[in-house]
């Protein structure tokens, strides 16, 4: 039995409509998953953009507390420094130079000074006081015996207070390769345990290395009799405890009158300049702070 021409054309109207719709579903669904991507990629920029926004203020948050730390530190430790005109107190039990400050709640700030100036610079830049040829010339002698403590900054000079024996024995051998940098070096622990060591002491000291007194010139102008770099230990301790509550660590160039007779610095400003700041473990086992150079 034939069917009628119209029911055929109906059947095939309807088998075209469902081809277009099926081909309109697989086209749509691509399209989707594409919206779905784009609109993620987006929101994962805006999430990016949101923490890196709130990074940034993290961070500048935290440079202004720094900033304004070392700046009131600063304004303390001048202070100290200058105003009093007086020899600095010596915590009995370190032995460090420091001072307490104690607020009327109870609150108490302990601050010491530890010379952070005894190892030796690295690089030492023409443009340092000290003659940078022996100092980079005694580095270099320490670095291929492996020797890897050394400073990165500070100024270039050594303190004869606290360095250690090799460093001490290293220079005058970086001025001259037979100097006997080992006497030197003993006679310097001999004259610390006796005391401070003044810059008076200093030529009788140097001259044991045999050097000539062109080369003792060179000698002492790498010598510093009082340092100018220390290690600043700052703790805050809560009425009746024993654990301080704040601990920070920092770096700092600037001048300290130890001996009665030394010329105090001058002006509102004594040349204190805060070159880093952080927490304790950021400074651990360098005195002041450095990594080990490999």
């Amino acid at each position: 039995m034939r069917r009628a021409p119209h029911a055929a054309f109906h059947a095939a109207s309807r088998a075209a409509a469902a081809a277009r719709a099926a081909r309109s579903r697989g086209f749509a669904l691509p399209l989707v998953m594409l919206v779905l991507l784009v609109a993620s990629i987006a929101l994962s920029i805006a999430l990016q953009r949101q923490s890196l926004n709130r990074l940034a203020t993290s961070r500048q948050i935290n440079g202004y507390e720094v900033h304004h730390m070392q700046a009131g530190l600063r304004e303390l430790i001048e202070f100290w420094t200058t105003t009093f005109r007086r020899n600095p107190d010596i915590d009995p039990a370190t032995g460090q130079l420091g001072f307490d400050l104690t607020f009327n709640d109870g609150t108490r700030i302990e601050v010491r000074f530890t010379d952070a100036q005894g190892e030796l610079k690295f690089d030492n830049s023409p443009s340092d006081p000290a003659p940078a040829v022996v100092l980079n010339a005694a580095a270099d002698l320490l670095a291929a015996e492996g020797n890897t403590r050394f400073r990165t900054r500070g100024p270039g000079r050594v303190s004869i207070q606290t360095a250690p024996l090799n460093v001490l024995a290293a220079l005058p051998r970086a001025i001259k390769p037979d100097a006997d940098g080992n006497a030197f070096a003993n006679d310097v622990l001999a004259a610390r345990q006796r005391g401070r060591i003044k810059q008076a002491d200093l030529r009788e000291l140097t001259r044991v290395t045999g050097l000539s007194d062109v080369e003792l010139h060179r000698l002492e102008a790498c010598i510093a009799v009082e340092p100018n770099y220390w290690r600043i230990d700052a703790r805050a301790y809560a009425p009746a405890r024993s654990q301080p509550i704040w601990h920070q660590v920092g770096l700092a160039t600037g001048v300290i009158r130890i001996e009665p007779n030394q010329a105090a610095p001058t002006g509102s400003r004594a040349g204190w300049a805060v070159l880093a700041w952080g927490e304790p473990s950021e400074f651990a086992d360098v005195p002041d702070g450095s990594q080990p150079v490999p």
